[in-house]
């Protein structure tokens, strides 16, 4: 059995118990709500125009990863970078912390002949971009509109401008280092030999490091046109990916306010982000629900956290999978045609 089958019969594995936490949140939140899941009501056009913003999410996704490796002078198909960025998807959806989607893609991207260094480069780059604009943007928002939290079943997030101050600080920091990559090698290079770690471990953990920070510094100092638009197209994507709630409630018929309704999915994304079951499932249906359920009837909710979980993670991790597991047999097969 080689490596590449194993590789996909673990995130087939673990595509399971994706999909069994789901559901059982789902039912979970039926049983307390009292009202059952009934997606027979649904209209089918609401299917269809869901499908199509998830279709243009991925879309959007690609082509913000497209733009982050354009900057690296990375010349690849867009059609090939957009099956990376729904695999990162697929990945990450399914692993705990919604962590494993760039490693998926550093294997693939390695596969198509780019470097591990600038693909690592790459994909962090573009985890930090999507963070930092969340991160930032969610305490904006409360801060300037402080009864929204009230309406979302909220008394008080003291500790969220503190969090994203954090990580401000910390990514401002790795700019930083990699800005001044030669000073700040020297101190890392001092820390790293302190590790109780093998030499040889060492030296790849100090390689991979200046390789990052390079890069990084690169990406920084690349073409100014790639690194504005990778920036505003990662403000457009999220943009879009917050109004799959105000489309779902405006399709139920509630004229709630935009900003309103933008909150609460950002503030169920941000609990997404520390919750350790595989795509935070559980964690983001259950946090959805509460922040929705004093502005939102019981009748409608069980359906409406579906509808969202369904059109922005459920269907594109299904087509991510099946993306994943076409290009994992894909590079066995020419594994296996190199060795005969």
């Amino acid at each position: 059995m080689t490596k590449n089958n194993i590789s996909i019969k673990k995130y087939l594995l673990l595509m399971i118990v994706f999909i069994l936490i789901s559901i059982g949140s789902v039912l979970g939140i039926s049983k307390f709500l009292k009202h059952e899941i009934n997606l027979q009501e649904v209209p089918y056009y609401w299917y269809l125009i869901l499908g199509s913003m998830t279709a243009i999410y991925i879309l959007l996704d690609g082509y913000r990863f497209y733009v982050i490796l354009k900057t690296f002078k990375i010349n690849l198909p867009y059609r090939f970078v957009v099956k990376q960025a729904i695999i990162g998807t697929f990945v990450s959806n399914v692993t705990p912390f919604l962590a494993g989607g760039s490693i998926a893609q550093i294997y693939f991207l390695k596969e198509r002949g780019i470097p591990i260094s600038e693909a690592a480069a790459a994909t962090s780059i573009r985890a930090i971009l999507a963070s930092t604009f969340f991160f930032v943007s969610l305490p904006i928002v409360v801060y300037f509109n402080p009864e929204l939290l009230s309406t979302l079943n909220i008394q008080s997030i003291k500790w969220l401008p503190l969090v994203s101050l954090f990580y401000v600080l910390w990514t401002a920091f790795i700019v930083l280092v990699g800005k001044y990559r030669k000073k700040s090698m020297i101190f890392i290079e001092k820390c790293v030999r302190k590790l109780p770690l093998k030499e040889i471990n060492k030296t790849k953990l100090l390689i991979g490091l200046d390789d990052f920070l390079k890069h990084l510094d690169l990406f920084l100092r690349g073409d100014k046109n790639h690194l504005l638009l990778s920036f505003l197209v990662t403000v457009l994507h999220f943009i879009f990916v917050f109004t799959f709630s105000v489309v779902i409630l405006r399709l139920y018929g509630y004229k709630i306010s935009p900003l309103t309704v933008i909150t609460g999915q950002m503030l169920s994304n941000f609990v997404m982000y520390f919750g350790f079951t595989p795509g935070a499932s559980g964690f983001a249906e259950g946090g959805f629900a509460y922040f929705f359920s004093q502005i939102v009837s019981e009748t409608d909710l069980v359906n409406i956290v579906f509808l969202w979980r369904g059109s922005t993670v459920y269907l594109a991790t299904i087509i991510g999978m099946v993306f994943f597991a076409k290009e994992s047999l894909a590079i066995r097969k020419k594994h296996h045609q190199s060795h005969e």
